[in-house]
């Protein structure tokens, strides 16, 4: 003998699966937007160089530029030039002046080529780091003389080895889409739970 469904019972399942519908819609919302929003994190990007990265140049240049999607912030911020022989040759600190960072290297400067590490710290606080070469075909000082700057200032020890790395970015998306879904699955869970209960009252009464 087949038994019928009691009264009432179809009622509670259809807004027990309009809520779960409802949550589960919301999750994966929430969820591609904090996917989306990780690449999109506001990280400094470099843009190009003078001179420019894996380039030639007639003469040694005076200092060396790198221009940014978005001003860095000057905390963190560092540019190291060693020359051919291995000996820094850039002098005092890099500066930032807008979405540029600036370092002076130093004169009498030999052919060659030249490694630039640089290291700077987005708006957002992360820190981005790369390394890019680039050869000069005649020195400014005569033939023979020493690349080695009057007063060097080498990057910070303990950012060395971040320098031979190449820029990383965790691609965590920002907190506040977090708490966004916290808070839906807080509001949601409510007349889920509600529509649980009323689907076991209706089953059992």
């Amino acid at each position: 003998m087949t038994r019928s469904a009691r009264p009432g019972t179809s009622r509670p399942r259809a807004s027990l699966r309009r809520t779960l519908a409802l949550l589960v819609t919301s999750v994966a919302v929430v969820a591609t937007g904090v996917a989306a929003a990780g690449p999109a994190a506001a990280h400094a990007r470099l843009r190009s160089t003078t001179p420019a990265a894996a380039s030639s140049v007639a003469s040694a240049p005076q200092e060396v530029v790198l221009r940014f999607n978005e001003p860095p912030i000057g905390v963190g911020t560092a540019v190291r030039v060693t020359g051919p022989d291995g000996e820094v040759v850039s002098t005092g600190p890099a500066r930032v002046v807008d979405d540029e960072v600036r370092q002076t290297l130093g004169a009498g400067l030999g052919g060659g080529t030249y490694r630039v590490d640089w290291r700077v710290t987005s708006d957002d606080g992360h820190p981005v780091s790369d390394t890019f070469t680039f050869t000069v075909a005649a020195g400014t000082g005569a033939a023979g003389s020493p690349t080695t700057a009057a007063d060097p200032t080498p990057l910070p020890t303990v950012a060395d080895p971040v320098l031979a790395e190449p820029a990383r970015h965790d691609g965590g998306g920002p907190p506040w889409l977090a708490l966004v879904a916290a808070a839906l699955v807080a509001v949601l869970g409510y007349p889920l739970t509600r529509s649980l209960l009323r689907h076991r009252k209706a089953r059992n009464p």
